[in-house]
Formats: C-alpha cells, structure tokens, sequence
C-alpha cells in the first residue's frame, strides 16, 4: 500500500493539472489504499481533525446550498467536497513511515521537477542541448516564452513548486527528525524549488519564498515551549549564519536586479497597495475582478450567491464564467460572512492542533515546521493564483494536516496503540474512531 501511496503522491506533484480521467484514476487508487489500511490497522482520527472535517464539509454543503440554483454548482462538489473528503480519508490512514516515506518522494520529485524546468529552459536558450523527446514535453505541458523581460515557462509541475519550493527552503532550518530526508536531499531539494521557481518566472511561488523564513520563525517560536534556562548555540549554525550573510551581502545587488524579482515586487506592491502607473495587463485584471467580487457580495453579504455564481457583464472564461483567479474574494462572494467564519474557525482550530500537537510529540516538530510551511505558502500564492481549484494541489494542505493528525494519535514516540470501530470518545484521550 506505501508504493501505490508513493506512485499517486509522485503523480500529484508532476501532473496535478493533467488528464482528468488519469488523475479520476489515482484519487481511487489513493481511496483504495486508504481504506485496506484502516482495515488493517483500524487507525483513529483525533477530534479536533474530525472537527476540521465536519466544518471543510459545512462550507462545502453550505455553498452547494445556496448556489443549487446555478448552472456550474455541481463542479464545485468535488472542490469543496469531494477532494476534501478522499485527502480526510488518507490523512487518517497515515502512519509515520508512510508520512516518512512521501516525504521523501515529495524532495526527489521537487529536484525532478526543478532540474527539467532547468534543462528545458536552457534548450530553449541555446546554453544546453536539447534533450526531451517531444512526447515527454507534450505529457508534462512544457512551453516557454519571455514575457517584460521574464522568462514565462508552462510546465505541469511548476505549481507545485509554490509549496514545495518553500516546504524544503523552510526545513533548511530545521534539525533532522524521524520524519524528514536528510539534509542533503532536502538542500538539493530546496535549491532545486527555489531554481526551477525563479526561471519558470511565477511570481505567487517568488513571494512565498521570501515570506517563508519569517513563516517557519513564526510557527517554530508558536509551538516550542520557552526554555529557562541559559541558551546555547550551536557554532555549526553560527558559521553557516555567517556564510549565508556574506553571501547575500555580495548577491543582494543582483537578486534585486533580476526581472522576476522586480515583476514579484510591483506585483504584491499593486496587490497591497493599490494600482500605480507602472501596473501590468495582469495586475490591472485582477485588481478589476476585485472590485466586481467585492461589489457583488456587499449585494448578499451574509449568505453570498453560492457556488456558481455569476456576475453580470464579467466573464473570466468564456467557457468557466464562475471562475476567479481571487479564490478568496471569490469564496466571500460565494459564501459570504458565514463561510469566512467557518473558514477562521477550521484555521483557528488546525493551529490549536498543530500546538498540540507540538507538544504531545515534540521530536517531530521540525516535520511539522515544514508541513505547516507549505501548507501556508500554498495558501498564500492561492490569494492571485487559483491553485486550489486544482483538487491535487490540495496535498499541501492535507500533509501538515496528516502530520498533526499521526502526533495526536500516537502522543508516545514508541506508541503505535490503534483502536477498532464504531466513534466513541474515551476519557483519557480524545479519539473518533473511524
């Protein structure tokens, strides 16, 4: 059952926007593996996770009710529900050498993916030879254009990299636990999401890796306990400090120079701040959607207009009119105050778990620093990048989410205790039974 765990979760990574029917075809397979582990090992799901699921299924149900009027209602279904439903399904199933196993499988595809984008796009540049027969080019979606000055590549596999570009960086800050690759893989993983990001010329995955530092410090400082005691550093990391520092003191000049850097910067400018003179066809378009998003759910902003719903006079898509690249305008349109409020609820609920979590097995934190960063870099380049709508992109919120599920089940670092069917909750430790 690991191997088809690894083979779908490799597939995810490299073609989560690929053939539909392939990818209807790996979600069973993932089902099906899921579903022979609980017979085998008759898992637990903790009840703050079930908790999260029975909310993700409420805005999902919500949405689907109030948008039933609406032609493209249905599509929304295997968003909102059914994606969310089959990864719950796994997230319960999963062990701690599964986890560690995809996590492993998850840095190989990231130097894969970063290496082909690499090599494809100096082919195309004329610095290295061309080496990918045409049919492996047509299966992965590869393509390549300059665009202002940055090079613009289509690659499949390129948006994963908006998590797990970050989700490597992110463990180059971190000890090596039971979970996680060794360092070397995760460098080269890392060095390989942050290459492959920078040609491929996405800005979302640009900014996720200069915020993802201060996110890891952020989650790190939340969930380790305070010491009292005198603080001792390790000189290892004080020389690797001074490294880096010189190093960016010498590089700083020509990162900033760079064209995907300045296109990032304008962007998240325009973003936070507002249109300037110097605003991109792009930025202009998505500054317009917002407006209208926004205008549209001040019409109906407690309820919202469903999933599906349309505005009049603006199309996307010809072919998707209920389509936004603002997923998170578009979900207050579509669901209004009370999906926001499910929403900060399944969010505040998921870092009460990930604290717990944190302290119920703190020989795993550094697996939980980095699970939770990508999950929050997917998160944040989803804000101008409809990522999610994409249920395989979903996997970078559903691994933090299998992390902390696996610490509060097996609070021991020698425990592996399952329990058998039907729910029930017990006094010494809260379980849903699955």
């Amino acid at each position: 059952m690991r191997l088809v765990a690894v083979l779908a979760f490799a597939y995810l990574l490299l073609l989560p926007v690929s053939q539909g029917t392939i990818l209807l075809g790996v979600f069973s397979l993932m089902a099906l593996a899921a579903l022979l582990t609980y017979t085998q090992t008759k898992r637990v799901i903790p009840i703050p996770i079930a908790v999260i699921v029975l909310l993700t299924l409420l805005l999902g149900a919500f949405g689907l009710a109030v948008g039933s009027r609406h032609e493209d209602v249905f599509n929304y279904a295997g968003t909102y529900i059914g994606a969310p439903l089959l990864f719950f399904f796994c997230v319960g199933a999963m062990g701690q050498e599964t986890i560690r196993i995809l996590l492993k499988t998850g840095a190989i595809v990231t130097v894969i993916s970063g290496a082909f984008i690499l090599i494809y796009v100096g082919g195309q540049e004329g610095i290295l030879p061309k080496i990918f027969p045409p049919a492996l080019l047509e299966l992965t979606g590869a393509g390549y254009g300059v665009q202002d000055g940055v090079s613009a590549v289509r690659f499949y596999g390129l948006s994963t990299l908006a998590a797990a570009g970050p989700m490597w960086l992110a463990s180059l800050f971190v000890r090596t636990d039971a979970l996680l690759p060794n360092i070397r893989l995760r460098a080269l993983a890392a060095a390989m999401g942050i290459a492959g990001a920078a040609v491929g010329g996405r800005r979302a995955i640009i900014l996720t890796l200069v915020l993802i530092p201060l996110v890891a410090w952020a989650v790190k400082r939340a969930t380790t306990k305070r010491r009292t005691g005198p603080t001792t550093i390790n000189p290892g990391y004080v020389i690797a400090g001074l490294v880096l520092g010189l190093a960016a003191i010498f590089l700083a000049r020509r990162l900033i120079a760079m064209p995907v850097v300045i296109d990032t910067w304008r962007a998240a400018s325009t973003f936070f701040a507002g249109p300037g003179s110097d605003i991109s066809a792009d930025d202009a378009i998505r500054n317009y959607q917002a407006d209208r998003l926004l205008g549209a759910w001040t019409e109906s902003p407690v309820w919202g207009h469903g999933f599906g719903a349309t505005m009049a006079g603006y199309l996307r898509e010809g072919f998707l009119p209920s389509r936004f690249e603002l997923q998170y305008h578009a979900l207050l349109m579509q669901t209004g105050i009370i999906g926001a409020l499910i929403v900060l609820a399944i969010a505040v609920i998921a870092w009460r778990a990930a604290v717990k979590a944190a302290a119920s097995r703190p020989d795993l934190l550094p697996s939980l620093i980095v699970t939770v960063c990508a999950g929050a870099a997917m998160l944040i380049a989803n804000a101008t990048n409809p990522y999610l709508q994409a249920p395989a992109h979903m996997w970078a919120i559903f691994l933090p989410l299998a992390v902390i599920n696996m610490m509060l089940r097996e609070p021991r670092a020698d425990s592996d205790v399952v329990v058998v069917l039907p729910a029930v909750r017990t006094s010494s430790a809260r379980y849903l039974k699955v």
